[in-house]
């Protein structure tokens, strides 16, 4: 595959995993393991930038993600970037 830009990785896994809501599960159990973490975290990062950059509001992320502890989690740390860049 190849990807244009960053944001085509991952909008292409989070459409391979069912969502967003699904894509981080995926990826908030990939964290926990020693293995994957490293990983894991960047790929939160590139999500987290990828909602940043198609502006989403903290509330279109709450909706899309749902309110499971693993969405939650995520979703502190977007509110945090979201804080900072606006």
């Amino acid at each position: 595959m190849n990807f244009k830009t960053k944001y085509d990785l991952i909008a292409t896994l989070t459409y391979y995993y069912g969502g967003d809501r699904e894509f981080t599960k995926m990826l908030m159990a990939a964290v926990k393991e020693p293995n994957t973490n490293k990983l894991a975290t960047e790929l939160q990062d590139l999500q987290i930038a990828r909602w940043i950059s198609k502006k989403y509001s903290p509330a279109q992320v709450s909706t899309f993600l749902g309110a499971d502890d693993a969405s939650r989690i995520l979703y502190k740390r977007y509110v945090a970037t979201y804080n900072g860049q606006y």
